[in-house]
């Protein structure tokens, strides 16, 4: 094997190792919110996580709907929830498809 084959090797493996130690997942986690939805599409990465004002999770989402479905899909959701608030952010682009990342910041 070469160097750069063995770097290219050794890169993925971290990469792979990094995301296993972050919790990211194709799943939600199990105590991911129930009354929080989840827009149609490929879930790319799921985990629970900590923000500066407490604990919450990030989805990202892979979708093919629209910018405007997206925005009406969500349209009741974002705001306060709880003692925190939920976030909900894409991009605004005639592209086939867009990721869609879903901050659920539950507070502390």
């Amino acid at each position: 094997m070469t160097s750069q084959l063995k770097r290219l090797s050794l890169i993925g493996m971290l990469t792979a190792l990094l995301s296993a130690c972050l919790g990211d997942s194709t799943q939600l986690p199990a105590n991911f919110p129930d009354d929080i939805p989840i827009i149609s599409g490929e879930i790319y990465s799921a985990r629970s996580t900590r923000f500066e004002d407490g604990r919450g999770f990030v989805v990202d989402v892979l979708t093919e709907a629209s910018y405007e479905e997206v925005s009406e899909f969500y349209k009741d959701v974002v705001g306060p929830y709880g003692n925190g608030y939920i976030r909900v952010e894409t991009t605004r682009s005639d592209a086939p498809t867009r990721y869609v990342t879903i901050a659920v910041h539950l507070g502390r």
